[in-house]
């Protein structure tokens, strides 16, 4: 389990690495209030649970993914300041 963990650990930093990335070319053409795109959001979260086989439940997915778009759009405006 500590293995998993740590590859889950690796997984969530390097997407934030990506979403850093992302944050430095949305600061060039949107505003603060742009960067978040709800609908876009419930896309990844929709198509994740589709995919999802369990034993995890939907909602469960559903908060953990939240959970790391929430960060990511914290990193990603932190760019603006």
């Amino acid at each position: 389990i500590d293995l998993i963990d740590y590859k889950i650990a690796q997984l969530i930093n390097e997407r934030m690495e990506h979403a850093i990335s992302l944050g430095k070319i949305k600061t060039k053409s949107m505003t603060r209030k742009q960067f978040h795109d709800p609908l876009r959001e419930n896309e990844i979260i929709n198509k994740i649970k589709s995919i999802n086989q369990g034993p995890t439940s939907d909602d469960a997915i559903s908060t953990i993914f939240q959970a790391i778009m929430k960060e990511s759009l914290t990193i990603q405006l932190e760019l603006l300041e």
